[in-house]
């Protein structure tokens, strides 16, 4: 498929969990407008909560570790971040009687049969890019750039409805967001009011499981940008769908030898198991499938399992490529962006 290497080569460049790849592209500018089948196995390794991040381990509480006094002065400054947010949001929504930001579906892939191409809009060529930016942030940019001529800033992501992934964690809704954890999903959750659809009913996730949560309100701009937020009239703000499934935690890998097109010699880090490969791909279906039922043309996708739950980097892209190359999924969308925020080789911290 045309779009594997550069999905791999950006995945891949850097290897390590505690450090960002680099970025290919700068940030996007900001802007205030803007079922599955019952797993047949779990994962044999020990939790761990998903990001793009480094974690708090539980090995590291066990035995002593307490992290630098950064992360402590960070995780305070962001449950204030996020206690803000739970505090606003109630009168933000109450003007907003049109919204229900608790509405969300829970399903599983045996629950979404395979796409019909009756339905296909029949996009004629879908634009990949890997952009480094927060998933909100590339979001909002382009349901700005793919609205309809004439559309005011704070109405392109009402007519454009971009679908944003969310990088799960499959214990608590959430993630460890209200305890100042920083990875993508709490990040998403600082910023939004996605917590408010992602229900406790719906935990743990099975393998294979996915959360839609179509009218996600975004009312505040990304971490760098200090988390200020939006002063824009609440009928301009922002909204989007998102797209909840969790990674594999800590799949088994191994790593294999072989030659390049120009005879060097390459070593990967691959999924030992077979089965875990193709667990991936169904997670990638569940997302695919959620978005295209719902008529989200525009998606922000991310490096699903890499991280502190450490999927093989360039296998999830490879994946991601082979399963956007299905037939299946040919003609779906317009643009499909993958955010990968690069926080300049920070180490970050998810209790989880």
């Amino acid at each position: 498929m045309s779009n594997q290497k550069s999905i791999s080569s950006y995945f891949t460049s850097t290897n390590s969990p505690s450090r960002p790849r680099p970025a290919p592209s700068a940030s996007p500018s900001p802007s205030p407008s803007q079922s599955q089948s019952q797993a047949q196995s779990q994962s044999q390794s020990q939790p761990q909560s998903q990001s793009q991040s480094q974690s708090q381990s539980q090995s590291h509480s066990h035995s002593g570790y307490r992290p630098p006094a950064r992360f402590a002065e960070r995780a305070a400054k962001l449950q204030a971040v996020g206690a803000e947010t739970r505090k606003v949001l109630p009168a933000i929504l109450s003007r907003l009687p049109a919204l229900d930001a608790s509405r969300s579906e829970v399903t599983h892939l045996e629950n979404l049969p395979p796409l019909r191409t009756a339905d296909c809009p029949r996009h004629d060529r879908v634009r990949v890019s890997v952009v480094n930016g927060d998933s909100f942030t590339v979001a909002i940019e382009l349901a700005e750039k793919h609205a309809p001529p004439g559309t005011a800033p704070g109405a392109a992501s009402r007519s454009v409805r971009p679908a944003v992934l969310n990088l799960a964690s499959d214990r608590r809704p959430g993630g460890g967001w209200m305890n100042g954890a920083l990875a993508q999903e709490e990040a998403l959750c600082y910023r939004s009011s996605l917590y408010l659809s992602l229900h406790a009913s719906y935990y743990p996730f099975r393998q294979l499981t996915g959360v839609y949560s179509p009218d996600v309100l975004i009312i505040r701009d990304q971490m760098s940008r200090g988390h200020a937020l939006y002063t824009t009239p609440e009928a301009e703000l922002p909204i989007v769908s998102v797209l909840s499934v969790a990674g594999l935690r800590n799949p088994p890998t191994k790593t294999v030898a072989s030659v390049s097109a120009d005879r060097e010699p390459v070593v990967r880090e691959v999924f030992a198991s077979e089965k875990d490969r193709e667990l991936t791909r169904g997670k990638m279906r569940v997302c695919l499938r959620m978005a295209a039922r719902a008529g989200n043309e525009i998606l922000v996708l991310g490096a699903l399992g890499c991280g502190v739950f450490k999927n093989p980097p360039e296998e999830v892209a490879r994946c991601w490529a082979d399963v956007l190359g299905e037939a299946e999924f040919s003609g779906w969308w317009k643009e499909v962006a993958f955010a990968v925020l690069d926080r300049q080789g920070g180490e970050e911290h998810r209790s989880l």
